[in-house]
């Protein structure tokens, strides 16, 4: 009987003990957590935004197997005075420029022209948004294609915030 107490003691105290180290790997986790959400996401946000300019929602299209050119598009808040986007750069292709698609008119009714845009003005706390068949930044010379799924970095260049980088994200 004595052996049976001294046995059943034991499961007690390791069962104590077992809930104690389970509460500090608890604990443990959760401060991890915080800290990678915290102090991970900090460091996220300072590559997609400045003081203030914030850059959001940063995506390409996948192309062709031998296709030269592809398209950024965006979302940009400036959360500060005006300020204009004055260039790009992506190591993605040999020459990114901002550009604008916009429907003719006249004898060219119904057909989408595109011109370079020597810069873009973002007013002060209104969004801007670069879309397909409007605002985009044009990659001219892809150094390889853009594929589903893949990423790359590219710099935005502000008159006032200076250079920000962000990362692209290739969809469908």
């Amino acid at each position: 009987m004595l052996g049976l107490n001294s046995f059943l003691i034991q499961i007690i105290f390791l069962k104590i003990e077992l809930k104690s180290t389970m509460q500090k790997l608890l604990k443990l986790g959760f401060l991890s957590f915080l800290m990678l959400t915290f102090l991970g996401a900090g460091e996220f946000v300072s590559a997609q935004q400045s003081a203030s300019i914030a850059v959001s929602n940063i995506w390409s299209r996948s192309t062709p197997p031998m296709a030269k050119n592809g398209a950024v598009y965006f979302t940009i808040v400036n959360n500060g005075p005006a300020d204009k986007l004055t260039g790009v750069s992506a190591s993605v292709a040999q020459r990114s420029t901002l550009h604008r698609s916009k429907m003719g008119s006249g004898k060219l009714h119904g057909v989408m022209r595109m011109r370079g845009l020597s810069h873009i003005v973002l007013s002060g706390n209104q969004p801007f948004i670069a879309k397909p068949g409007g605002h985009h930044i044009m990659l001219m010379g892809l150094k390889k294609p853009l594929k589903l799924g893949d990423s790359f970095d590219l710099t935005l260049i502000f008159e006032k915030a200076g250079e920000i980088t962000v990362t692209v994200s290739v969809q469908k």
